[in-house]
């Protein structure tokens, strides 16, 4: 019997050993997750912070927004941007206006009488016309 004694106590003693290697290693994985876990703990309270004082900006700007939406532009301003609207409207047809004229220009290239002629008179009175508004405009700006 004492010989079954020492062969179960060597045998519980590997039992041991290996328990302990076993418990060494989850004790470095514990180590390794809650050093981890700290981490991340630290940047979600970081980003927690940095998210709240986004929204203070934003409450901040969304009331910006609503007390500038209040406010009425003068009549000149609006009136000025719907002229720089009309203004680039006809600079648009303008270009397409010079765009057909190109190739009805090549169509009567040989022709004597083309229709630029008449299409010359009336641009040029356009624009006399858009420069004696763009005149009067001017002269009523205040500044």
């Amino acid at each position: 019997m004492a010989i079954d004694f020492k062969a179960e106590n060597k045998k519980l003693k590997a039992q041991n050993d290996e328990l302990r290697h076993q418990i060494d290693e989850l004790n470095d994985k514990f180590q390794m997750i809650s050093s981890k876990y700290k981490s991340l703990q630290e940047s979600n309270e970081l980003l927690i912070e940095i998210n709240q004082e986004f929204g203070r900006e934003n409450d901040q700007l969304q009331a910006d927004l609503k007390e500038y939406q209040s406010f009425e532009l003068p009549k000149i301003l609006n009136r000025s941007s719907d002229d720089e609207i009309q203004t680039n409207k006809h600079k648009s047809k303008q270009a397409r206006k010079s765009k057909r004229k190109k190739s009805k220009d090549m169509r009567y290239k040989n022709s004597s009488s083309s229709p630029e002629d008449s299409s010359n008179e009336s641009s040029e009175a356009e624009r006399s016309s858009h420069d004696k508004r763009d005149k009067k405009w001017a002269k009523n700006i205040p500044g």
